[in-house]
């Protein structure tokens, strides 16, 4: 509940300065930036905290198996993203998506003798979004167009060797968790041609994975990530 209300509370800051931020000093723009649809491909950087920390194991039965899930920490991780948007004078509406590779540790052990042997150590997770989100240009200067960005999307984790199908069973599988996200940033566009830029920008997410292999979850696991992107954009 806590968690629930901290960030219905930070978007709702984020709205009010959105709308407060773009409206004053709104620049036409057409001279130096051209409005329409625009595509843009990105540098990615993920830093992630949050339930996935290495403090638990997912048991999940039915009639067919038995499967155990490792919670291992996640780390950062870099990738790609790719972005198709259209502008409206100083409000942009736009469709990403975004894979980055985290690094994944994981202390489960157990005995081989007298010995302590590690199950599984380290290994990599990827991340993807598929989000919408809405950028409004706050406090713009001819090329230069900072913005602010809300939105929300869809989230999946998938972790090798994460996954055991029963007891005494190698940790060799994939775990794959799904949900969704809401996502909040700032960022800034510098127009070197009315139809090109560079971009940068910081965004931070709310992730919710409430499915892993298909089944839903008892607990949702909430996993926080802070990312940042560089990149250029064309506009048609």
């Amino acid at each position: 509940m806590i968690k629930s209300r901290s960030v219905k509370t930070s978007i709702v800051v984020c709205l009010a300065f959105c709308l407060l931020a773009a409206c004053p000093r709104r620049v036409e723009g057409s001279e130096y930036v051209k409005d329409g649809f625009y595509l843009g491909a990105l540098f990615a950087y993920n830093s992630m905290n949050g339930d996935f920390d290495d403090s638990h194991t997912i048991t999940y039965r039915d009639s067919d198996r038995t499967d155990e899930f490792d919670v291992p920490d996640v780390d950062e991780g870099a990738g790609f993203g790719l972005v198709i948007g259209r502008r409206f004078d100083w409000i942009s509406l736009e469709f990403g998506y975004q894979r980055t590779v985290q690094d994944t540790s994981s202390s489960l052990w157990a005995l081989d003798g007298e010995d302590v042997v590690l199950l599984i150590g380290d290994s990599e997770a990827t991340y993807q979004v598929f989000d919408l989100n809405v950028k409004i240009d706050v406090f713009a200067r001819d090329r230069l167009r900072p913005y602010v960005l809300l939105g929300g999307g869809l989230a999946t984790l998938d972790i090798e060797d994460s996954r055991s199908q029963g007891p005494d069973q190698p940790w060799n599988k994939e775990a794959e968790y799904s949900g969704y996200c809401l996502n909040a940033g700032l960022g800034a566009a510098y127009y070197f041609h009315p139809q090109w830029a560079v971009t940068g920008g910081l965004i931070h997410r709310w992730n919710t994975f409430n499915h892993v292999k298909g089944a839903r979850l008892d607990n949702n696991i909430h996993e926080r990530s802070l990312g940042f992107t560089v990149g250029i954009a064309f506009t048609f």
